[in-house]
C-alpha cells in the first residue's frame, strides 16, 4: 500500500490526486506490497502510472488475484492469469509475481504448485508465501517445497509474526491481527539471488524494533553474499510503517555500510515562516 489514513501530513502531502500518491511514498521507500491486486487485476493504464511515478529501480511485490490463489487454486487460471500478466507488463522486471497461498494448500498441493509456476513466463520474477503448517514442521514437505520452487527461480517469502504473537494484543488494530495473522516458525533461508521478507511488528516501535534485529544480520548476510533483499515492516496499525523502514535500512546499513541510501523525502509542507 502507498496510502494510509495516519500518513498525510507527517509522510505524504496531506492533499495528493491519485496519480501522485505513490510518487510521494516513493520518497520513502523503494518497494511497496501490492496487496489491491488480490481482489481486482488493474486496469493496464493504471499500471502505467505505476511506473511513471517510480525510478527504474522501485520494486512492486504484487499479490496474485484470489481467483487464481484461493478460489481456484492455481488450476484453470489460464484467461485471469493472461489478464493479470497483461495488465502488470508496463512494470516490467521491477514486478514480482507474488503468490500468496491459503493456509489450506498443503505439501499435496505442490506438484499443482510446479506445473503452475513452470507456466509462467520466464523473463517474470516471482514469490511464493505459503502458511500450511506441515511446510514448516515437516522436513520432507520442506525440502520437497524448496526443491520445486528452487527449480522455477522462485523465492519463498516468509511472513514473520513470531514477535507479534509473544504476548496477547493491545489494541484493536492488534486484536484484529491477532484473528487473522498466521501463527508459523521464522524462516531465514533464501533461495535466490532477490529473497523477500515480510516482518510483523507490535503496537510498541521498541518492541517492534527489538524484534527485527535478527533479520538485521540475516539481511547484512544476505547483502554481503551478493543478494539483492527487499523488507516489509508492518505494525498492526501500519501508522508508523514508512519510518520504521526506514530505520530497518539504516541498522542494516551499520553492518553494511556500502549499502545504498534510501530516497530522502520530499518536505511534506512548503517551508514557511507563518
Amino acid at each position: 500500500m502507498w496510502t494510509h489514513k495516519a500518513w498525510p501530513g507527517r509522510f505524504v502531502p496531506r492533499s495528493l490526486a491519485a496519480g501522485e500518491r505513490l510518487r510521494a511514498y516513493a520518497g520513502w521507500c523503494n518497494a511497496v506490497e501490492g496487496n489491491t491486486t488480490f481482489y481486482a487485476t488493474p486496469a493496464r493504464d493504471t499500471v502505467e502510472t505505476w511506473a511513471r511515478q517510480t525510478d527504474p529501480a522501485f520494486r512492486f511485490l504484487l499479490k496474485l488475484p484470489k481467483i487464481v490463489t484461493h478460489e481456484r487454486r492455481l488450476a484453470g487460471v489460464e484467461v485471469a492469469m493472461r489478464a493479470f500478466l497483461d495488465a502488470v507488463e508496463p512494470l516490467g522486471e521491477r514486478a514480482v509475481l507474488w503468490t500468496q497461498l491459503p493456509g489450506s494448500f498443503g505439501p499435496s498441493d505442490v506438484d499443482a504448485l510446479g506445473r503452475f509456476l513452470r507456466r509462467l513466463p520466464a523473463d517474470r520474477k516471482r514469490a511464493v508465501e505459503v502458511r500450511h503448517p506441515g511446510f514448516f514442521t515437516d522436513l520432507g514437505s520442506m525440502s520437497l517445497l524448496e526443491r520445486t520452487l528452487a527449480e522455477a527461480n522462485t523465492e519463498w517469502v516468509p511472513f514473520d509474526t513470531t514477535v507479534f504473537f509473544q504476548s496477547p494484543p493491545a489494541s484493536e488494530a492488534a486484536q484484529e491481527a491477532w484473528a487473522r495473522k498466521p501463527r508459523l516458525p521464522r524462516r531465514t533461508r533464501a533461495l535466490t539471488d532477490r529473497p523477500i521478507v515480510r516482518y510483523l511488528g507490535r503496537d510498541s516501535i521498541e518492541e517492534t524494533v527489538k524484534g527485527w534485529r535478527p533479520w538485521t544480520e540475516v539481511v547484512a548476510d544476505w547483502l554481503r553474499e551478493g543478494r539483492s533483499p527487499t523488507v516489509f515492516l508492518h505494525t498492526p496499525d501500519n501508522d508508523d510503517a514508512p519510518a520504521l523502514a526506514r530505520r530497518f535500512h539504516d541498522d542494516v546499513r551499520t553492518l553494511v555500510p556500502d549499502l545504498d541510501v534510501l530516497p530522502e523525502p520530499a518536505p511534506i509542507e512548503p517551508a514557511t515562516l507563518f
